[in-house]
């Protein structure tokens, strides 16, 4: 529980003070196609727990390096087109 916490405040911390716009962009890219982001069909810019997500804030969870998609998609050193394709079909769980 405090690891989330430590990782959460570092995400808003790093989101709001410091330039990490190009590591947000690379990841919320990914991040608007998958449809736990949805809400009626448009990014919400949220891992909507509705849909199954972790209930973050995705530019905030995005800005910190250490972090990563609870479903495999990016982390501190990967990105997998594959693990999006699978979420898109539904076939994706949890990692």
């Amino acid at each position: 529980m405090l690891n989330k916490l430590r990782s959460i405040s570092i995400g808003w911390y790093k989101y709001l003070f410091t330039d990490s716009r190009e590591l947000i962009k690379d990841r919320t890219d990914l991040c608007k196609e998958c449809p736990i982001s949805q809400k009626k069909g448009k990014y919400s810019g949220w891992c909507r727990t509705a849909n199954g997500g972790c209930g973050c804030h995705l530019k905030a969870k995005a800005a910190y390096e250490d972090s990563s998609c609870d479903f495999g998609v990016w982390g501190p050193n990967f990105t997998s087109e594959e693990n999006l394709k699978q979420l898109i079909k539904g076939e994706q769980k949890e990692v």
